[in-house]
């Protein structure tokens, strides 16, 4: 199944999800007018333990809460968590979801609302530019291999402390004689 077809399949349980809660959310909700808007309420309770009792996944909380935020039908008066009440603003209910194709596929998501995908002529491109910058790099160092430098630099160092480990011993040895 591919990426396009897994947000398709997600977006019809987000919005019939944001839905129930919103739904749920109101009936437990008491009076909060305000300036804006006189028939505002305020469910005060816990989010999450709606989830539970309406069968909702714990994985949609924040993209239901996201959809709820971004269409104005929410407002996070104060989050809770551990123990503690939120206080969520009740501003609108959610939009229905648009009818399904007359193909019957599901809702879709607008292509300019996704993440763009990397084009191979892009990736191509970046690689390129890499590869230019590390052959520059190389050129710079005038040729040299500095991973067989150090190698090198390495034995060389491993040959002398043995060579003088050696010499200390043969004149520990000869200092007991």
């Amino acid at each position: 199944m591919n990426e396009e077809k897994l947000v398709e399949n997600k977006v019809p349980a987000i919005i019939k999800y944001a839905n129930m809660l919103y739904d749920a959310m109101l009936l437990e909700s008491e009076p909060y007018p305000t300036e804006d808007d006189p028939d505002t309420r305020v469910y005060h309770g816990k989010v999450t333990e709606l989830f539970g009792q309406l069968g909702i996944s714990m994985s949609y909380y924040t993209p239901i809460r996201r959809f709820l935020t971004m269409n104005g039908c929410i407002e996070m008066v104060k989050r809770g968590g551990r123990g503690l009440a939120s206080d969520v603003l009740l501003r609108h209910p959610p939009p229905e979801p648009p009818p399904a194709d007359p193909d019957g596929s599901n809702v879709k998501i607008a292509p300019e609302h996704l993440t763009p995908r990397r084009h191979l002529a892009t990736l191509v491109a970046e690689v390129e530019r890499r590869l230019d910058r590390l052959e520059a790099w190389r050129e710079t160092t005038g040729g040299v291999n500095i991973a067989e430098t150090m190698r090198n630099h390495e034995s060389r160092i491993t040959q002398i402390e043995k060579h003088e480990a050696s010499e200390a011993s043969e004149a520990s040895e000869a200092s007991k004689d």
